[in-house]
Order: structure tokens, then C-alpha cells, then sequence
């Protein structure tokens, strides 16, 4: 199996978890909501200067997983969960929009299970186009999905429908409340 972030990549990897690690801590934390809104909010923003800084010295590369990104992904990430803790929790925006969230949120190794099985089928499954054996991935996309106003669309489009079709099984699963954990 080849691993193309490199072994050295494991230990801002490792970053990564411990920065979700803590948040999980801070947000466990007996408190005030809003107090445990601003922590996040204060935390994205110096982990979003910190990154942007670092880059400077040592840029944002996903594919290395160099510090600066998970400094700086790691920001984006708690500003979103501060919008999400500050609408859901503070606010009790809690509607009918967050209902995918739930479903996703309640299976998401499922979930990841299920992504990572279709698209293993859908890329081996043989399918001919001119002249040559592709998967079906590949089929689907390029006789329907490219030519959905431009290819760069037709992947969004693709993207979403794929995302629908794993939404399905755990939709299910949530409405008779089957939470497969590890």
C-alpha cells in the first residue's frame, strides 16, 4: 500500500487528533455555552494566525501534512464548529436542517465504511469506452456527469449524488435507531 504523505507525516497527524482531542475536553467541560463559544472562537483565530504565520517559514502542503496546515486547518475547522456550536446549542437553531447532520453525525464510521465500499465497487466494476476498460467511477463520469454545464460541475454534481447514495442506508439505519459503533 503506498502511503503518499510519508511516514513523517504521522506526527502533525498525530497533531491533528490531539487539537480534536482538546476541543472534545473543552467542550465536556462544565460551563457556560457561551463561554465554551468564545474559547472556540478565540482558539480558531489564533490557530488560523499561528498557520498563517508558520506558512511564512514553512508553507501549507496537504500532501506533507506540514504543521502550517494542521495549524491552520485545525482554525477552519473550530471556526465552522463555533457557528455550528453557536447556532445549535446556543441559539437552538436545531430544525429540520440539521437533520442530515444528525444522520451522518450518529453513523459516521458507517458512513465512511459505506463511501469507501462504493467507490472500491464503482472503480472495479469493468466498463467499456472507446476503445478501452475503465470502471464504472469513471464511465458514470465521463458519459453523464462532465457534460453538466462543464466538467468542473458535473464532478460537484457527482460528488453530491454520490454523497446522496451513502445517505440512504444510514437514513434508514437512523430511523430505527441503529447506531453501528466500533
Amino acid at each position: 500500500v503506498r502511503d503518499p504523505e510519508g511516514l513523517l507525516s504521522d506526527i502533525p497527524a498525530v497533531g491533528t487528533i490531539l487539537l480534536g482531542v482538546l476541543t472534545g475536553m473543552w467542550l465536556k467541560r462544565p460551563g457556560e455555552r457561551t463561554r465554551k463559544a468564545s474559547g472556540l472562537l478565540a482558539a480558531s483565530i489564533c490557530l488560523l494566525v499561528l498557520g498563517k504565520v508558520w506558512n511564512i517559514w514553512f508553507p501549507i502542503n496537504k500532501k506533507l501534512w506540514t504543521s502550517s496546515f494542521v495549524l491552520f486547518t485545525a482554525g477552519c475547522t473550530l471556526a465552522l464548529l463555533f457557528l455550528c456550536f453557536l447556532f445549535i446549542e446556543i441559539k437552538k437553531w436545531n430544525g429540520a436542517w440539521t437533520y442530515p447532520w444528525r444522520v451522518f453525525g450518529s453513523n459516521a464510521i458507517t458512513a465512511y465504511m459505506i463511501s469507501e465500499l462504493l467507490s472500491g465497487a464503482l472503480g472495479n466494476i469493468p466498463m467499456h469506452h472507446a476503445g478501452r476498460t475503465i470502471g464504472l467511477q469513471q464511465y458514470l463520469y465521463w458519459n453523464f456527469f462532465q457534460y453538466v454545464v462543464n466538467p468542473p460541475f458535473g464532478s460537484l454534481v457527482y460528488s453530491l449524488l454520490f454523497v446522496l447514495v451513502c445517505f440512504v442506508p444510514l437514513a434508514v439505519l437512523y430511523s430505527r435507531k441503529i447506531y453501528i459503533k466500533v
